[in-house]
């Protein structure tokens, strides 16, 4: 979806079977993850261009069943991403990119034993440090 939504339309809009979002530039003032972390069969969300303008997103325990990839691009607004354990427990790759003020690696994933998803977090600060 692109362009500006603000605010998601509630869970019985939003059909259970979607596989993969991309949000990009809809400037959700409200943390999207509760409702998008129920959709059951979800593999793969993408938040971008400020598609989230708010400072904190959190992702509670047993949100993004089946999520394997979650990216969050050029989000200017993005402090703090918090995975509480248990979230994510399918993601194989996280990518952040351009999230300047973003500084620490999400709770949660630090405790997951996944290494790809620690070594996606520190490439993505490479090379957001490198541009």
């Amino acid at each position: 979806m692109e362009g500006y939504l603000a605010k998601l339309p509630g869970h019985v809009k939003i059909s259970s079977t979607f596989t993969e979002m991309v949000f990009n530039g809809s400037e959700f003032d409200e943390d999207p993850t509760p409702l998008l972390g129920t959709l059951p069969n979800l593999r793969s969300l993408v938040l971008c261009n400020n598609a989230f303008v708010a400072t904190k997103m959190v992702c509670s325990a047993l949100d993004f069943p089946l999520l394997t990839s979650f990216k969050l691009a050029t989000l200017q607004s993005l402090e703090e991403l918090v995975v509480e354990t248990g979230a994510m427990p399918c993601l194989t790759t996280m990518t952040i990119e351009r999230c300047d003020k973003l500084e620490d690696l999400p709770s949660g994933l630090t405790k997951n034993k996944n290494s790809q998803k620690t070594d996606d977090w520190i490439n993505a600060r490479r090379i957001q440090e490198q541009c």
